[in-house]
């Protein structure tokens, strides 16, 4: 199924995801864990990819705990913030340079005017505005929300500060904590697939007529 135009433009604000629905950024964020980890064996490092591909929206914090313990690596404060700090100066390149989920680039550029965009994303907030202004697309978003702020928290505020209906706002994530986030809020959501890079992930399976999209599509 592709989601065209029509369908998103009866929304006065949509908030986005960004890996996986901005930027095919996923697989580049894997592969940074890949390399973070590569003294671990082969066994560990496939275990942690596949955590990774099947658990969207969950910040890198969270992961870096659970891949810690998986490697024999004390979970202590400052392994963590160490761990973090150099996927960090792995993944932005790679992020940047990844491709853009069809359309959303022209999408965003050609209605930034007529709607509202936010972002909220598990990625820190000072990186994702570097990633952002790289890529040219920092000033299209009335707001960006990145860690430590929650999907739901953000979600919130959206509603606090734009004098919208729940009704009004379209929400489009890759993950759980997205879904969760528009459900609490009882926001539209749209669910984007890359089934190309991983196999869909085994929560979507959960939720009964679920609207998801493979792409956005520039049919008019």
């Amino acid at each position: 199924m592709r989601i065209t135009n029509k369908y998103l433009l009866g929304f006065q604000a949509i908030i986005w995801d960004f890996d996986g629905v901005i930027k095919n950024s996923v697989q580049a964020k894997g592969e940074a864990f890949d390399q973070l980890f590569e003294f671990a064996p082969d066994n560990i490092r496939n275990k942690i990819i596949h955590h990774h591909l099947q658990h969207g929206g969950v910040s890198r914090f969270e992961k870096l705990e659970i891949y810690l313990s998986w490697c024999g690596i004390k979970q202590s404060k400052l392994n963590i913030e160490y761990y973090a700090f150099r996927f960090s100066n792995l993944v932005i390149d790679k992020v940047i340079a990844s491709s853009w989920v069809p359309g959303v680039y022209e999408y965003l550029s050609e209605n930034h005017q007529d709607q509202d965009f936010y972002l909220a994303t598990a990625t820190p907030s000072s990186e994702i505005n570097k990633i952002l202004l790289d890529l040219n697309i920092l000033e299209l978003f009335k707001e960006i929300y990145g860690h430590p702020v929650s999907k739901t928290a953000a979600v919130e505020s959206v509603l606090r500060s734009c004098g919208l209906k729940s009704s009004e706002i379209l929400y489009i994530g890759d993950s759980h904590q997205d879904y969760r986030a528009a459900e609490e809020s009882q926001l539209e959501f749209l669910c984007m697939l890359n089934c190309n890079d991983f196999s869909t992930p085994k929560w979507i399976e959960t939720i009964p007529h679920l609207r998801t999209t493979n792409g956005i599509s520039m049919i008019r």
